[in-house]
């Protein structure tokens, strides 16, 4: 071989070198930069992987969140239909006890004038009472002007026609039904005393009794005794025993008549 075919031999490893080294070196940056991008694709992988793993959480979130306000929503529904149910009810209850109150007024009202009428009567009874307790009072401060007064009646009793049961029939005139005046019911006994032979009688001045009267003392409408009128007021009077007359013991209740004045 010739010097110039050498060169030429020479000069194509050269260049067979230099291109080999060339892509060499080449390849190399290359493989390093396809590293590079595989590195970082990698990296933006991880971040997308984490990105996702955030979107799914966060949609998840989103889920329970719609969940909680639809709960809600239904549990404000429900509140505002059970308000309203409780308000229908509350008006029902409220018309109630209008209505009842009403009727209260109407009942207190009528009780009122109940009691109004109750106090009259009361302030009637008590009257009477202090009246009877009068009399009581000075009869027995009287004990001896009733004891003269008994004997006295005895004979004006005797000396009366009327006072006189018929032998032969045993009748007597049960005279007329003495009737109060304040309340219209028959006179009766309040009080019997034992002691010193004398009544007290719920009728008085007003009913039309005077002193002097003889009076029946009647039992289911049969005679039982005879009294006197001795002393009198407006509601009651105290009247002496006559033990002539005198069949049965006189009791609280009985009722009493007046015997009529004889003829003449």
């Amino acid at each position: 071989m010739d010097k110039r075919q050498q060169t030429i031999f020479l000069a194509a490893i050269l260049i067979v070198g230099a291109l080999a080294a060339f892509l060499f070196f080449s390849g190399q940056k290359e493989r390093k930069a396809r590293q590079q991008k595989e590195m970082e694709l990698s990296v933006k992988l991880t971040e997308l992987s984490q990105k996702n793993a955030e979107i799914s959480n966060l949609i998840k979130q989103k889920k329970e969140l719609e969940e909680q306000f639809e709960s809600k929503v239904s549990q404000m529904e429900t509140a505002l239909k059970n308000q309203a149910e409780a308000a229908d009810s509350l008006h029902v209850e409220i018309d109630r006890l209008a209505q009842e109150k009403e009727a209260l007024q109407n009942a207190n009202a009528s009780h009122e004038k109940e009691i109004s009428e109750m106090k009259k009567q009361i302030e009637n009874f008590e009257t009477d009472r202090t009246d009877l307790l009068s009399v009581i009072k000075q009869l027995k401060k009287d004990l001896s002007e009733a004891q003269s007064s008994q004997e006295k009646a005895k004979t004006a009793a005797l000396a009366r026609p009327n006072l006189m049961m018929d032998a032969a029939t045993g009748s007597v005139d049960l005279g007329q039904i003495v009737m109060r005046k304040s309340s219209g019911s028959a006179a009766r006994v309040e009080k019997v005393d034992k002691l010193y032979h004398f009544i007290l009688v719920n009728a008085g001045q007003r009913d039309g009794l005077r002193k002097g009267m003889v009076l029946n003392v009647l039992r289911e409408d049969r005679p039982i005794a005879k009294v006197v009128v001795q002393k009198t007021t407006n509601n009651a009077a105290a009247a002496v025993m006559v033990p002539e007359w005198t069949k049965e013991d006189i009791q609280v209740g009985d009722t009493i008549s007046v015997v009529p004045n004889p003829t003449t």
